[in-house]
């Protein structure tokens, strides 16, 4: 008993402090109208709210870009932003622009196309988002629809605040690498069943070195709550139930699948139509430097 009682006021307080955190977040980052939370977007599985996004009808339209081509053109530039150095709490974005993730899936197919890499399934993790947002997105690359989303891990590199949030693809900065991964064999690790992943951009070709793989974690829950995803060494780490999730879409593939870190608030993603130099999507950062919530993607 005399154990448990400190425990219990631990979990009070990390509750607490969770809270507070992410209510004070709520207001410095105020949704957009045209944003939609990662369980509004356009859903195939049965455990996802529709409309598809291959309803025609209902697909959000990319201005310019009246459907997927490999004559593309992919253009990939970082926004203005940066991360405070030492945040009192979670700075990310609530939610993701329907039209970005649109235009990062048809980025991803073209990926997948030149790299040889599975050109049905692939995942997409955006970690703009805040911790307690599902932001790791299985998409079907023929469909443009989003089966499957949960919660990820960031790293927790090495700064003196736990809302850090720093890339590295240095050896023992504890950082997540931004970047595409093909997503390996299996194997029994530390952490238990896990993925090896080789990371395939200069942002993350320490991947192999640094031993970061895709496996599950106890804290990670499976439904969105106020609480966060803990965070790892730079492992994209999932639940124990989401990582059967992607045993079994990795059952259905061909060729490796390709898995891409990317966060929204730092990269800018620009798709041009090569037929007709005119047509361009451009999705960029949901925040500006103070921390406010911006629908910046538009049609040029």
């Amino acid at each position: 008993m005399k154990i448990l009682r400190p425990l219990a006021l631990y979990a009070v307080a990390c509750f607490a402090t969770n809270f507070l955190a992410l209510s004070s977040n709520a207001q410095e980052l105020p949704s957009s109208s045209q944003s939609v939370s990662s369980q509004q977007i356009y859903f195939a599985s049965n455990r996802s709210i529709t409309p598809a996004v291959g309803d025609e009808e209902n697909r959000p339209a990319i201005p310019g870009i009246a459907s997927f081509h490999p004559n593309m053109k992919l253009v990939i530039n970082t926004t203005d932003f940066t991360y405070p150095a030492n945040p009192k709490n979670e700075l990310g974005a609530d939610k993701l622009d329907s039209i970005q993730l649109l235009t990062f899936m048809f980025a991803l197919k073209k990926y997948a196309i030149e790299h040889d890499l599975d050109t049905t399934r692939a995942m997409l993790a955006d970690l703009g988002l805040k911790s307690n947002k599902k932001r790791l997105f299985i998409v079907n690359l023929s469909t443009f629809e989003v089966e499957e989303s949960a919660l990820v891990s960031h790293g927790r590199g090495t700064g003196s605040s736990m809302y850090s949030r720093m890339y590295s693809n240095e050896l023992s900065s504890r950082s997540s690498s931004l970047g595409h991964y093909e997503v390996g064999a299996p194997y029994n690790g530390k952490y238990g069943f896990s993925y090896k992943l080789r990371g395939l951009d200069s942002t993350n070709s320490n991947a192999t070195r640094r031993s970061i793989v895709m496996h599950s974690m106890s804290c990670i829950p499976d439904r969105e709550w106020i609480m966060g995803a803990c965070v790892s060494d730079g492992c994209p780490a999932v639940s124990k139930n989401f990582l059967n999730v992607v045993t079994e879409k990795l059952k259905l593939a061909t060729k490796p699948l390709a898995l891409w870190l990317v966060d929204s608030n730092l990269q800018r993603v620009e798709l041009i139509n090569e037929e007709d130099p005119c047509e361009t999507e451009t999705a960029t950062s949901n925040m500006d430097q103070a921390g406010n919530w911006n629908d910046r993607s538009n049609g040029m």
